[in-house]
């Protein structure tokens, strides 16, 4: 008859001292701590270990833990998935609804199989629901001479948005504007550029600008705006 083999016992492992990697989000893997959120979210962690991860244990021992605002303790070892075709790295998917708004905090706890634990800790702000929130607007590079890449983050993160960004000098008029379309956003919108040309395709002078920024969620119609000043040196 064939013999089968399904493995072996390892009797004298080398030791691992390294805690698993953790890279910790919310929503989407735009998220900064400090960011701007609705009232339901996604968490999302990012996990490494070289030895894989303990999903065994409720906290003392071992298991993935998420504690939110220090006090309310979750155990999310049924919330992980390994990458494919390996056992030392995957993600952790987890939503939390009905959070109230204002400032919280939220710390993930991770062991490996040798119980070598990890914290990481973010904070986010939550805000109301049915207003579109615009935060950290800015453009880079500026001064510019060509092109600057606008970017900014909100708390309607999933929402199919309409952005509108309207330039005017200084003295009030409009001087261009330019619209995008943004299918199921992620928190942080980077890479809206402007060409520093006017609307028929002259460049303008050099000088300061105002940025007038329009964003509207197609889901229900909340929209936020924001402004800068934008300076272009030719």
């Amino acid at each position: 008859d064939p013999e089968f083999y399904f493995g072996d016992a390892v009797t004298d492992p080398d030791p691992d001292n390294a805690p698993p990697e953790i890279a910790l989000f919310i929503n989407d893997t735009t998220f900064r701590s400090g960011d701007v959120t609705g009232p339901d979210i996604v968490v999302l962690a990012g996990l490494y270990d070289e030895s894989g991860i303990n999903t065994y244990g409720t906290g003392e021992t071992g298991g993935i833990i998420l504690i939110l605002d220090g006090e309310k303790t979750y155990v999310l070892n049924d919330y992980y998935v390994a990458s494919e075709d390996t056992y030392q790295s995957g993600w952790v998917t987890f939503p939390l609804s009905g959070l109230s708004v204002g400032t919280h905090q939220l710390e993930i706890q991770v062991a490996d199989t040798y119980n070598n634990i990890s914290h990481a800790v973010v904070e986010f702000r939550v805000v109301e629901d049915n207003s579109l929130r615009i935060d950290h607007l800015s453009s880079a590079p500026n001064p510019f001479s060509d092109h600057t890449s606008i970017s900014f983050e909100h708390n309607r993160a999933g929402d199919d948005l309409e952005v509108l960004g309207r330039i005017f000098s200084v003295n009030g008029q409009k001087v261009t504007e330019i619209k995008w379309n943004i299918p199921h956003s992620n928190g942080r919108i980077t890479g809206l550029e402007w060409n520093g040309r006017r609307a028929g395709g002259v460049p303008v002078n050099s000088g300061i600008y105002i940025l007038r920024l329009d964003v509207r969620s197609l889901r229900d119609g909340a929209s936020g705006s924001g402004g800068m000043k934008l300076v272009v040196i030719n």
